[in-house]
């Protein structure tokens, strides 16, 4: 900068407002010093050198439990929409992070990443990384995740929309029901999978059920759930209904009744959790419960955004009745 001012007869601080602020200087005189710029090969301030002079890196960072599982589920695809709408809004770019290193001697992306502040989803933040988060001072919100002291949170209601799905099935006049949950490899369960079970269990002891509770944890998608619901309806007391954690698991169920001859909704029910477009598009259209992703996410980045939002907010729901469900035929 200091040779471009030189050339051009100006001072450093003219040449930085070519730059950060043309509207200071005549059009003549910014385009003089951006021909000299070109000529001598000098693409601009270094944006790093910019960041931390500003103590700003125009980023947030979305945790996330896994890269793939934020590109290809369709809920967070709705969730990724929202959160993108928002960043896009207020100027940001939107950083990745996936929810756990390789390697033990891996540099962990979140204490070098370039972001003013972290949205975690999914109880995607353990103790260690949160510990990281907060010797850079960066806020966090939870999203779909048990939110801590040092962290606001967005969420929905997931007991309740569970408790509408099992009410609904109730109601029906089911009393063979199964629920299949999500889980994980390593035998541990989200927080929003807990207060799923929760609302279940709640309309079933009201209603007097004690269903089992398949946990799958093999996977997380429809193949996973097309194999946990083979062995559920190979039972000779199959289940008339099964409430699924999942649009993509409810329709993993659809496939195994189809394969097993098994008519939907004549002699199974089946209820998913979610809306996405899985849910309207299946054969039959699934009844599940309906959050709204892309408000979800929005509202994430917003409070991440504004220090003086509080510190908690929950979403509403709604159960969907499509032709997954009907009551049991025996």
């Amino acid at each position: 900068m200091g040779t471009i001012a030189e050339r051009v007869g100006v001072s450093r601080a003219t040449v930085s407002n070519a730059y950060n602020r043309p509207d200071q200087l005549s059009a003549e005189l910014q385009a003089r010093i951006m021909e000299v710029a070109a000529a001598l090969g000098y693409p601009g301030p270094d944006p790093v050198g910019r960041m931390l002079r500003r103590r700003t890196a125009g980023a947030i960072g979305l945790v996330q439990p896994s890269l793939r599982f934020a590109l290809t589920d369709p809920a967070n695809l709705m969730l990724l929409d929202g959160v993108a709408e928002e960043c896009e809004a207020e100027g940001l770019a939107l950083v990745l992070v996936p929810a756990t290193t390789p390697t033990e001697d891996f540099v962990d992306v979140l204490a070098s990443a370039a972001i003013d502040g972290v949205v975690a989803h999914c109880d995607s933040l353990d103790e260690a990384r949160r510990a990281i988060v907060r010797s850079r001072q960066l806020p966090i919100v939870v999203l779909d995740g048990e939110a801590d002291v040092d962290a606001r949170s967005v969420g929905i209601d997931d007991a309740g929309g569970a408790r509408l799905a099992a009410e609904h099935v109730i109601a029906l006049g089911h009393r063979r029901v199964a629920v299949m949950a999500l889980g994980r490899s390593d035998g541990s369960i989200a927080s929003l999978v807990r207060e799923r079970l929760a609302g279940y269990t709640a309309a079933f002891e009201r209603a007097g059920l004690d269903p089992p509770v398949v946990v799958v944890t093999t996977g997380y998608g429809r193949r996973f759930g097309e194999a946990a619901a083979s062995e559920l309806l190979a039972r000779p007391d199959r289940p008339t209904a099964i409430l699924a954690m999942s649009d993509e698991l409810a329709a993993g169920v659809l496939d195994a009744a189809r394969t097993l001859d098994i008519q939907v909704p004549t002699a199974l029910s089946v209820v998913g959790f979610d809306d996405t477009t899985t849910a309207s598009t299946a054969v039959p259209p699934l009844t599940t419960v309906h959050q709204d992703h892309a408000a979800k996410g929005r509202a994430a980045v917003a409070m991440l955004l504004d220090p003086t939002a509080g510190p908690h907010l929950q979403l509403p729901v709604e159960i969907v009745v499509r032709g997954s469900t009907a009551p049991p035929a025996i």
